[in-house]
């Protein structure tokens, strides 16, 4: 399915996420324990935090069946949300390779915020206004 909302979804983000000093890089450790606390929290078992070397070619982080990878420039709360809302959203609606939802549609957005609520203590409201 095409991702028509990729766009307003990447500049909803950067009005909530920009500014903010949960952007700030995480160590490996803090990664990690975010990871596994998110993953206890939506009740998700058999998945995967990888964290790419600094050397890496990979211009973006990801996530792909089980396991969301971040690239260096990308550790902070924000991505490790943004990329796990799509581990969330894949296991809930078991995806699978046939897309039935949009990458970055209303089912991503509301887990996205969500997260952004549990971990960096997003005021709900603010995000939903800004997201109409």
């Amino acid at each position: 399915m095409a991702d028509r909302q990729i766009e307003q979804a990447y500049r909803w983000q950067d009005i909530i996420c920009v500014l903010d000093h949960h952007c700030d890089d995480l160590t490996d450790e803090q990664l990690y324990l975010a990871f596994f606390k998110l993953s206890r929290a939506f009740k998700l078992k058999h998945v995967f935090l990888k964290l790419l070397p600094k050397q890496t070619k990979m211009e973006y982080s990801s996530q792909l069946f089980d396991t969301v990878t971040l690239i260096p420039e990308h550790r902070n709360y924000q991505i490790l949300c943004h990329e796990f809302a799509h581990l969330v959203v894949w296991k809930w609606y078991e995806i699978g390779l046939k897309r039935k939802i949009e990458a970055h549609g209303a089912e991503w957005l509301t887990v996205f915020m969500i997260l952004l609520h549990l971990t960096c203590e997003y005021d709900i409201e603010y995000m939903v206004d800004q997201a109409n």
